[in-house]
C-alpha cells in the first residue's frame, strides 16, 4: 500500500510528460518534421523531471526548472 502512495505523488509529472509527448507525436506526424518530436520531448522531459524532483523535495529542483525556463525562453 505504501508503494502505491509513493507513486501517486508523481502522477502530475507523468501526466505532464505524456501531454508533451502527445503533442510531440501529433505534430511530428501531421507536419512530417522530426524537430517537433525532439523539441517537445525535450521540453516535456525536462519539465517532468523538474516537477518530480520538486515533489521529492530535492534542494535544487527549483534552480533546475529556472535554468531550463531561461534557456528555453532565450
Amino acid at each position: 500500500m505504501r508503494k502505491n502512495n509513493v507513486l501517486r505523488k508523481y502522477i502530475a509529472s507523468l501526466l505532464l510528460f505524456l501531454l508533451f509527448e502527445t503533442v510531440a507525436i501529433t505534430l511530428w506526424k501531421a507536419k512530417g518534421n522530426l524537430f517537433y518530436l525532439l523539441n517537445f520531448s525535450y521540453i516535456g522531459g525536462c519539465l517532468a523531471l523538474g516537477t518530480a524532483l520538486f515533489t521529492a523535495g530535492k534542494r535544487y529542483a527549483r534552480h533546475f526548472l529556472g535554468v531550463f525556463e531561461a534557456a528555453t525562453i532565450h
